[in-house]
């Protein structure tokens, strides 16, 4: 009886758990393919895909491996990423090359700034029709399309 009870608490102490940032090696299918940015909420300000010169493009590629790469009209980035238990998606290990950026490339860059907690980039994300939603934890948003 008493193995029994051992087995339920320890079941219940990791379920009770499940708030606390536990990673796994599970990416949704949803999220591995490339994606434009179409959208930047920095507090007040919006920044949209009209705004930027008509020849640039931000797009990010999530691959199944947990490493994701992208590019701006002038600099190219990429890093790890991981999915926590709290629907948080963790941008890790972010590197970028540092050519002069335009606007809507520093605005990109400016939420991944804002976002940093001194070891990953978390941000809270959500799918929608052929649209990735990331929004970070002081509240800045980005909106991606399907590319």
């Amino acid at each position: 009886m008493s193995k029994k009870l051992a087995i339920l608490f320890t079941f219940l102490l990791f379920l009770g758990c499940s708030e606390n940032l536990i990673f796994d090696d599970t990416f949704p299918k949803d999220l591995t393919t490339e994606w434009a940015l179409v959208e930047i909420r920095i507090e007040e300000d919006v920044f949209l895909e009209e705004s930027r010169e008509d020849t640039e493009l931000i797009k990010i590629t999530f691959q199944d491996d947990g490493m994701f790469k992208g590019e701006t009209t002038r600099n190219a980035f990429g890093g790890k990423y991981t999915i926590s238990s709290r629907d948080l998606l963790l941008f890790r290990n972010l590197i970028t090359t540092e050519v002069l950026e335009t606007t809507f490339g520093m605005q990109f860059y400016r939420v991944f700034n804002r976002a940093y907690d001194g070891q990953d980039y978390p941000f809270e994300f959500s799918f929608g029709e052929g649209e990735l939603f990331l929004k970070s934890l002081n509240g800045d948003e980005m909106l991606f399309e399907r590319n």
